[in-house]
């Protein structure tokens, strides 16, 4: 991997640790990507999918606890609310 391209994955790293909107605007992005083009339905496996892409690309593995965490919170408020 040439500095440049490590560079701009720390750089990337560091916002999304940052601004929790950016992050979960690309985590989004990719699950929707997951959604349209390759039919993928359940939205667990496509947030996993999203998150083990967004490891791979920026070495991201903290976001994935962050996320689940987060998400985990959010199911169960969704659920008292039905």
């Amino acid at each position: 991997m040439t500095k440049r391209i490590e560079l701009a994955r720390k750089i990337f790293k560091k916002e999304f640790e940052e601004d929790e909107s950016f992050k979960e605007t690309y985590i989004a992005n990719i699950e929707m990507l997951l959604y349209d083009r390759y039919g993928m339905n359940n939205h667990e496996k496509r947030n996993r999918a999203a998150l083990d892409i967004m490891d791979v690309i920026f070495d991201a593995k903290e976001l994935k606890k962050k996320r689940f965490i987060k998400e985990k919170k959010v199911d169960r408020f969704e659920i008292m609310d039905i």
